[in-house]
């Protein structure tokens, strides 16, 4: 049996190359640069609000705060408060032993009373003598007024030395620092901090201006708050004090250490540091222009001309020649880090190239 057929033979085609558009776009990027062809949007100026600001760092630190030290030595007796407990005014946060201190001052007392005794039977003797009293007799009369007056120095002494074993807050507020352990030995010289205790509702943000911008700040401006313990939350603040001293901030640098003051917050703490933005100058009805608009020494906004071509590369980029723009001398106000205030030379809704 004889089998016939037809051998069939393929060839394989090769697929036509295929250039991606947005590689073709990069590198007519690449040409166009070369040539002095630049990437632009086009907008308009706009009316809006604009404020000049000057930025700082600082902390939250209260008005009034206290630190209370003993101001004689002795064993630590009691610590009644921890970090963030609330004290009242007159409230007693520590004590030291006072045993000694009681003993010593009714010693005081009793050695007063045996002066005072003898004083006064020296007195009784040389009573009727005002004008006759002999040298022996006022030379004893003296010693025993002396003796007298120096027991009374004893026993206030011996008084104050009782009354400085104990701590008191002068003030109502928290307890920002407790130091000191029970049985502890507090020398006096040591200068020691027991505690220290601030007022919450005097807090303020200290911020530390330097002093080429010193001169900006005045009191009554607004002022923002970001603390870095506080995300996504600003504080709308004052500034109400600027001191005529300087300081010197942790970076060596001579600051004028400006006061603000803010809403209190629940979750407020002193030592939150943060920044500030002091508002100098604000306009709610200026002409704006974004700051890539500006250019030429900050003189200089482009315009487009009625030649203007934009032409789309791959879809993606517009591109405009240098020919098809015009430019326009305009004087400049305030700028806030994103827009230029337009004083003269620009109004309201008129086009502008900015650069990209």
């Amino acid at each position: 049996m004889i089998m016939t057929g037809v051998w069939f033979q393929t060839t394989m085609k090769r697929k036509p190359l295929v250039f991606v558009p947005a590689l073709l776009a990069v590198i007519v990027l690449v040409v166009l640069s070369k040539i002095g062809v630049a990437s632009y949007d086009k907008t308009a100026a706009r009316r809006g609000e604009i404020a000049s600001t000057i930025a700082a760092s600082g902390k939250v630190k209260s008005e009034t705060e206290v630190i209370l030290k003993f101001p004689s030595s002795g064993k630590l007796a009691t610590l009644n408060v921890r970090e963030n407990d609330r004290v009242k005014k007159g409230e007693v946060i520590a004590t030291l032993e006072s045993h000694t201190l009681s003993a010593t001052l009714q010693k005081a007392r009793n050695d007063l009373l045996a002066k005072q005794a003898t004083a006064q039977k020296v007195l009784d003797e040389v009573k009727d003598h005002d004008k006759d009293e002999t040298f022996v007799q006022k030379e004893k009369r003296v010693a025993a007024e002396t003796a007298r007056d120096s027991a009374y120095d004893s026993v206030k002494e011996a008084e104050r030395a009782l009354e400085d074993s104990v701590l008191t807050s002068p003030i109502d507020g928290i307890a920002t620092q407790v130091n000191g352990n029970v049985g502890e030995w507090i020398t006096a010289l040591d200068n020691k901090a027991i505690a220290k205790v601030i007022d919450p509702t005097e807090l303020f943000f200290e911020a530390g201006i330097s002093q080429e911008d010193s001169g900006q700040v005045a009191v009554g401006q607004a002022a923002r708050v970001e603390l870095d313990a506080i995300k996504d939350s600003i504080l709308e603040g004052t500034v109400y004090e600027v001191p005529m001293s300087t300081s010197v901030n942790n970076d060596g640098e001579i600051v004028v250490p400006i006061k603000i003051k803010f809403t209190l917050g629940d979750n407020l703490k002193l030592g939150y540091e943060g920044d500030t933005q002091i508002i100098t100058k604000s306009k709610t009805d200026a002409i704006l222009v974004p700051k890539g608009a500006v250019v030429r020494d900050a003189q200089t906004v482009y315009i487009p001309n009625s030649n203007m071509v934009l032409r789309s590369i791959g879809g993606l980029v517009p591109f405009l020649s240098n020919l098809s723009r015009d430019v326009k001398k305009v004087k400049l106000g305030m700028f806030d880090g994103s827009n230029w205030e337009i004083l003269e030379g620009l109004g309201e809704s008129e086009e502008i190239l900015v650069k990209k």
